[in-house]
């Protein structure tokens, strides 16, 4: 018998975290192009008349990065290397990659940066566990994270695929990377509108969030109470099947979690309708952020682009502050 073949053998990769670079800015996709907007559809969802155009991915991409400068830290960031797009269609763990697409993101590229924030202006929940292994790997040698968007910390849950109703779903305790919501994050449970499912629905996919409010944390460090844009917002359009569409122009597939004490909760939902809000949305925690000693991680259920500029320069200032320090 061959002596190789009797042992065992394991492959494993070894990258040193520099941590050399400050921010990382990835806008995250479900797109086969590469961008943050549905397949081939406007870019938030169906443009009822067809008058309002696309954004496109880069767009959107420069506006956090104008945030970025606009609150000080222009030094920390380079638009030549610092900002990435990642399409989960080129993740060979989602979709066995898709030939000309390659992946731009891997474990070596995230450990050169002390925060990586990465945004999601889509509304379908993506999964993609390759990614979601990445950022594990990264917060585990001392990475720290913010993430926002809407239905985006789906990919941290087990499994959002048979859920087609609004309704708390709990983090995978026993998963080590299904978990990471519960582990890193600090959220125990989050709040899974399936606005994409229930598009066409005439009350169910809860399009109600007007703003933010303070919650303790945001009161005591400062943070400005948050508005939507309805200029922006405007383009997070309802599907031709509404028929009433002067109901839904506010920010639809806003997410609110049920967070650990662990965390601490810096936004809550504001609804139009209030504490008569059936759906119990008004109040909830929308924004949230945890200090594990060694990395900090913050996740936003909704995108920056779509709050008033002024107040989301703010948010970026004092939430880059937080992660880094002083610029």
């Amino acid at each position: 018998m061959d002596p190789v073949a009797d042992k065992s053998r394991n492959t494993f990769k070894v990258f040193h975290p520099r941590f050399d670079r400050d921010i990382l800015l990835v806008g995250k996709s479900t797109t086969m192009g590469g961008g943050p907007f549905l397949n081939l559809v406007p870019p938030y969802g169906y443009i009822p008349d067809g008058s309002t155009p696309p954004q496109d991915s880069a767009q959107v991409q420069s506006y956090y990065l104008k945030l970025v400068r606009d609150a000080g830290y222009g030094a920390h960031i380079d638009s030549a290397q610092d900002v990435k797009f990642y399409s989960e269609k080129s993740d060979p763990g989602f979709n066995s990659g898709v030939p000309g697409i390659p992946m731009t993101l891997d474990d070596s590229v995230l450990a050169r940066y002390k925060l990586v924030i990465f945004h999601k202006e889509g509304v379908f929940p993506t999964q993609n566990t390759n990614l979601t292994a990445m950022l594990k790997a990264y917060m585990d040698v001392g990475g720290s994270v913010w993430g926002m968007g809407r239905e985006d910390l789906t990919d941290l849950l087990s499994n959002v695929a048979g859920v087609d109703r609004p309704q708390e779903v709990f983090y995978d305790r026993s998963s080590a990377i299904n978990g990471v919501g519960y582990f890193y994050f600090g959220a125990e449970k989050m709040f899974f509108n399936a606005h994409a499912r229930l598009v066409a629905a005439e009350s169910t996919s809860r399009e109600e969030f007007v703003g933010a409010d303070l919650g303790r944390y945001g009161l005591t460090d400062g943070f400005p109470p948050l508005d939507i844009d309805t200029n922006v917002v405007l383009r997070y359009t309802v599907a031709a099947a509404r028929k009433d569409t002067s109901r839904y122009r506010q920010m639809p597939g806003v997410n609110y979690f049920v967070r650990q004490t662990r965390s601490e909760e810096l936004y809550l939902y504001r609804s139009p309708v209030g504490v008569a809000d059936t759906s119990h949305l008004n109040g909830k925690v929308v924004a949230l952020r945890t200090n594990r000693t060694f990395f900090k991680t913050a996740y936003f259920g909704f995108p920056l682009y779509g709050i008033q500029e002024p107040q989301a320069v703010v948010v970026m200032q004092k939430m880059l502050n937080w992660f880094l320090g002083p610029p």
